[in-house]
């Protein structure tokens, strides 16, 4: 069964790493064994296994105009539903890799602190984007039916302030864009992604936070499809800082 259509909401995710597969599994499966729901989520020619799964916490963190507290309640917890996708190693990182998640950054922020007290050996590194790159490619035509319609970029000489959008059809062809370049750094797309027929709208930033709006569970393959797309590109980074302690959150 899909949740339900008022929990259908911004997702945000984070991409993390580890040398061993066989870990992440372990990790599936004591997530598994602690919800009332794991359900297999069929995606049509992807690399990727996705298994949707309820996160159980002390408080809900749906607001309660859009989902009552009690639709939700499981015993003295709350369910909120998130994601969990494994894939074999990308061939730019030579790891494993999988997706978490979630529709409240505060819950990914949970799973991702259970994921690193599951796994065995080196903390898990987690995956940065080079925004360079992906503007390079957004903007050399090359990129087909993978386009950018919100560019926003972080002014050089106020780097902790200042962000700068500019959105439109082609953003990254346009006249302003050029100018703001001269004194900015790329920093987050919005991108356009089309697959079975089926379009999304997913952004990501340099820190490796990845966000969508989730109308309908087949979305997610878009999602994963910009994943795809960016390691193709040789877009994707390793790094030890985990993506969501970079963000605020902005649910509240």
């Amino acid at each position: 069964m899909a949740p339900d259509i008022h929990e259908r909401r911004r997702y945000t995710s984070v991409l993390v790493c580890h040398d061993d597969l066989r870990d992440f599994e372990a990790f599936r499966q004591l997530m598994e064994s602690s919800v009332n729901t794991a359900l297999g989520v069929r995606l049509i020619d992807s690399p990727w296994i996705v298994h949707r799964f309820e996160f159980l916490t002390g408080r809900s963190h749906y607001p309660s105009h859009i989902v009552s507290p009690d639709h939700r309640r499981r015993g003295s917890l709350f369910a909120h539903d998130v994601y969990f996708a494994t894939r074999s190693p990308l061939e730019s990182l030579g790891s494993p890799v999988i997706l978490l998640a979630s529709p409240y950054v505060k819950l990914l922020a949970s799973i991702t602190s259970r994921l690193r007290q599951a796994l065995n050996g080196p903390a898990p590194r987690y995956v940065s984007v080079d925004m360079a790159s992906v503007y390079r490619f957004m903007s050399d035509g090359a990129s087909g039916e993978f386009t950018a319609t919100k560019v926003t970029m972080q002014m050089l000489s106020e780097p902790t302030l200042e962000l700068v959008s500019l959105s439109g059809r082609n953003p990254l062809h346009s006249e302003l864009h050029a100018a703001i370049k001269k004194v900015a750094a790329p920093y987050s797309i919005r991108t356009e992604v089309s697959r079975e027929q089926c379009s999304s709208r997913v952004n990501i930033d340099r820190h490796g936070n990845f966000w969508w709006f989730q109308p309908e569970e087949s979305r997610l393959a878009n999602a994963l499809e910009v994943v795809d797309r960016l390691e193709a590109t040789g877009s994707l980074r390793l790094s030890r800082t985990r993506p969501l302690d970079r963000v605020e959150d902005d649910e509240q």
